[in-house]
């Protein structure tokens, strides 16, 4: 039986739904921004909580490109270790100032080699200003071939970054919203696990 477990970020929002798939692609980043915020995630109702806002983190800034040392990143240390990401859905609001446009906002979802998936939830709004966007349901990275492992360590790297780079300072702004990320274990964690689960139940019946 798989087991998926839901992470899911968080902060206030409410959006009519859009695309999904080409909305989601590969990433890579050469480094981390300077300065990883550690974040405890909690759980509740069956996910793993991120909260943007006054009760969170506050709001995320969007900056530079991807491996720029001046963006806004969140580490979630040991979530998952071993562990695979196999899906993504979201509803996001954000805020982005002329000349930047709304599609330059990004969220990078990274596993422990820095490798993951990019999210353009804004794609196609090529205008300044405020919107919001909602995935129409879940989206199977795994039958888009997108989806990736968080390594032995189980961290995982949210990262806040703009496509292009249009201003001096913040190219815009995630206000408001949620993504929620299924995880499920890789072929070795759950053989681990089932051998564990063996185990147990053989004390069980020698005790």
């Amino acid at each position: 039986m798989r087991r998926v477990v839901y992470v899911t970020l968080v902060c206030a929002a409410g959006a009519a739904a859009t695309a999904q798939g080409d909305q989601i692609e590969f990433a890579f980043a050469d480094s981390l921004p300077g300065t990883m915020t550690p974040t405890t995630l909690d759980f509740d109702s069956g996910a793993w909580t991120f909260q943007f806002g006054p009760d969170g983190v506050g709001t995320g800034d969007v900056v530079d490109p991807l491996g720029d040392a001046d963006n806004q990143g969140y580490l979630v240390s040991a979530i998952a270790p071993g562990e695979r990401v196999i899906s993504l859905s979201w509803e996001l609001t954000g805020v982005a100032p002329s000349p930047s446009v709304l599609s330059d906002l990004r969220i990078a979802i990274l596993g422990e080699g820095l490798e993951g998936i990019s999210l353009n939830a804004f794609d196609g709004l090529n205008f300044d200003g405020q919107s919001t966007s909602a995935s129409s349901g879940t989206v199977d990275l795994e039958a888009l071939g997108l989806d990736f492992e968080l390594g032995a360590s189980g961290d995982m790297h949210i990262v806040l970054y703009s496509a292009f780079d249009s201003v001096q300072g913040a190219d815009g702004t995630i206000t408001a919203g949620s993504i929620s990320i299924g995880i499920t274990p890789t072929p070795g964690t759950i053989a681990m696990l089932g051998l564990a689960g063996t185990l147990a139940a053989r004390r069980r019946r020698n005790g």
